[in-house]
């Protein structure tokens, strides 16, 4: 059995079938290449030519150019994009990024990787080598995919012995016109059941999973029914959770430690009972440390 994200399946796939030798590009040298890029180019600019020499332009084209990759959307796509508008700033503007972007790709192709493309190279591999032949697999806990994704899904759908998908979402259909709640995973759905139609892949009456299967109290599961929604929901009360609303992240760590303190003093508690998870644990680092150090917490 294998647990693999996108980028460590393309990592995979190097590793068994060749293409992921070579210096793999970061983010210092993405905007060393594409400020090169901006140079050799900077005589047939008219629109960006002001602002080519500046750093904030270099920023804004990696950016441009990552989302592009994730689209599967090539320079040279984009030109002639371009070529199809009617003359005017933004059929410039294409035409530019266009030549700015093929410039730095060409620059970046000479002696590194950009892991921004791995899926992209790895996509022949899989498909040639047969990477999924009689696989089962699940994908689980994603809302969306980019277009190298969906790449990457139609092979697992082509290939594999039954794809298994699951979207946390209230239904399949619709009903918000796109502004809902579940829009976007909905969408992914709709896209998802396409792509099985166009690969010849019989899809399954979809299954609907009984709510909070994973919650062992009620308490838990009553708060994840209540929490995003307008109009709360009754159910028994429970004290398994506590939801405090903070004025800022130094109230949330004086809040955890405090709360910590009190039950090791009151309620026989170890230290070692206590685990605090944070989504970007980073953005606590020296506040966190400092609550828990006031209280004597270790």
């Amino acid at each position: 059995m294998h647990v693999l994200s996108f980028s460590r399946l393309a990592d995979e796939g190097f590793r068994r079938y060749g293409g992921g030798a070579g210096k793999r590009l970061d983010d210092g040298g993405r905007i060393l290449f594409m400020n090169l890029a901006l140079s050799a180019v900077q005589d047939q600019l008219e629109f960006y030519r002001a602002s080519a020499a500046g750093g904030e332009l270099a920023s804004l084209l990696l950016d441009v150019s990552a989302e592009l990759k994730m689209c599967e959307v090539s320079p040279e796509k984009l030109g002639k994009t371009a070529g199809r508008l009617p003359q005017g700033a933004l059929s410039r503007k294409l035409r530019e990024v266009s030549l700015i972007l093929s410039a730095y790709d060409a620059l970046v192709a000479r002696s590194f990787l950009d892991p921004l493309d791995d899926l992209t190279r790895v996509l022949p591999l899989l498909r040639e080598h047969r990477f999924f032949q009689d696989a089962f697999v699940a994908v689980d806990s994603f809302a969306a995919f980019t277009v190298q994704e969906y790449q990457i899904l139609r092979v697992i759908l082509e290939q594999s012995r039954e794809t298994v998908v699951s979207l946390c979402t209230d239904s399949l259909h619709d009903e918000d016109d796109g502004t809902g709640l579940f829009s976007l995973v909905k969408d992914t759905a709709r896209r998802l059941r396409a792509l099985a139609r166009e690969s010849g892949v019989p899809v399954a009456v979809p299954e609907v999973l009984a709510p909070g299967k994973r919650f062992h109290t009620s308490g838990l599961r009553l708060l994840e029914d209540n929490l995003y929604r307008t109009q709360r929901q009754t159910g028994e009360e429970q004290d398994c959770a506590c939801i405090y609303r903070a004025a800022n992240i130094y109230e949330e760590a004086s809040f955890v430690s405090a709360t910590i303190r009190r039950l090791v003093m009151e309620q026989g508690f170890r230290y070692a009972d206590f685990a605090v998870i944070a989504r970007d644990s980073d953005a606590y680092a020296g506040i966190l440390d400092r609550a828990f150090e006031e209280r004597g917490i270790p």
